[in-house]
């Protein structure tokens, strides 16, 4: 191998030729469920297709497949419990996990915690209403409770919680991307100047994947400011104020346009859906590092 040749092969070795391995971070990203709240699922909708089972089985008299539909439905709403305790588990983890929060950032991890902690009264209740029932009736009463409690004060909770984590995950994931723009800048300046390729003909591929670094950018702050004002009256005033015009801009009133002389409301973006679209500019970064480093190939002859 001549010198040029080793000379391409170290340029290019460190960043436009290796991206294919960053594709992983976003499929670790996705998965937020560990193997034990995977594994307690599949036991649940076990659980649940037990009822459809004794619903099914002609062989029982209708004393018998009352008092087995009446087993199977307390067995698969326990779990359902347990299911949710673990997601409990699993969030407490993640939000003690955080590290070096400032001050308002730890102000509200302590009170997403303690927001976990309410649900325990909640569980006790439940589970006695749950050991006490011994009608059908009594059972699908407290599944629709239940059902209508997740939605009405577990989801937000978690929604909130999931959202905060992921703040911290999706900036991780922006440092690295940045470092990996700055890498790619650093190995075609290289090649330009060993003249195997002009950097001119990259500078609108490197602009378009920085603007979208920066829109990720901007989008976890401003995700991040939704969830602060959730908690405005628990946070030291110096540091809201600080984000003041970000946060003035997420707490306006949501638009409304008319059309056919009805008018819309325009819901505004909740923090998860911002937080989605950060990890969407990102991607589409990444994207851009693969195609220049396609082209980086071909103009200097490698397949």
């Amino acid at each position: 191998m001549n010198n040029k040749k080793v000379e391409i092969k170290m340029i290019l070795s460190g960043s436009l030729i290796s991206l294919g391995l960053f594709s992983a971070v976003f499929t670790a990203f996705a998965a937020n469920s560990n193997n034990e709240l995977k594994s307690a699922l599949k036991e649940v909708a076990g659980k649940v297709e037990d009822i459809s089972i004794v619903k099914d089985d002609k062989a029982l008299t209708l004393d018998e497949k009352n008092q087995k539909e009446i087993e199977a439905r307390k067995t698969a709403l326990s779990k359902i419990f347990d299911l949710t305790l673990l997601e409990d588990n699993n969030l407490k983890t993640k939000l003690e996990d955080l590290k070096n929060l400032n001050e308002n950032q730890e102000i509200v991890r302590t009170a997403l915690l303690n927001s976990l902690a309410e649900n325990e009264n909640a569980y006790r209740e439940m589970r006695t209403r749950l050991e006490e029932a011994d009608s059908l009736k009594e059972i699908k009463q407290l599944a629709t409770d239940f059902k209508t409690w997740r939605s009405a004060v577990y989801n937000p909770k978690v929604e909130k919680i999931v959202s905060f984590t992921l703040i911290f995950q999706q900036k991780n994931i922006l440092d690295t991307a940045f470092q990996r723009l700055e890498k790619i800048k650093s190995d075609l300046e290289k090649l330009s100047g060993a003249k195997l390729i002009k950097k001119e003909d990259f500078n609108k591929m490197i602009s378009k994947a920085n603007s979208n670094l920066l829109e990720s950018d901007s989008l976890i702050k401003e995700a991040e400011n939704l969830i602060m004002l959730d908690f405005k009256d628990l946070l030291t005033a110096p540091e809201v104020t600080a984000s003041s015009t970000e946060i003035t801009i997420a707490s306006e009133p949501a638009e409304t346009s008319t059309t056919s002389n009805k008018s819309v409301k325009k819901e505004p973006p909740t923090s998860k859906a911002l937080l989605d679209e950060s990890l969407n500019q990102i991607r589409l970064a990444y994207s851009i590092f693969i195609d220049i480093s396609k082209s980086v190939k071909t103009k200097i002859g490698l397949k």
